[in-house]
């Protein structure tokens, strides 16, 4: 697991999720049926957790800005 040692426990609980998606990814970019294919299957992979990630970091921005009301 990825330490990503620059945020806070609070900013790791709050982000969680897109923590979760990055490293998933990285994981499944590495897998060999995935590291063997073409360069469109990566970078269809990555389109489409990418957008997931985006979803999620904007759902962590917004737990953030909860937390300091």
């Amino acid at each position: 697991m990825t330490s990503f040692k620059k945020l806070s426990e609070e900013q790791r609980r709050q982000y969680a999720e897109a923590i979760d998606i990055i490293e998933n990814l990285i994981a499944q970019l590495s897998e060999s049926d995935v590291a063997q294919g073409t360069l469109g299957d990566a970078e269809a992979l990555i389109r489409q957790e990418g957008m997931n990630l985006t979803r999620k970091l904007k759902e962590g921005y917004l737990n953030q800005q909860n937390d300091r009301e």
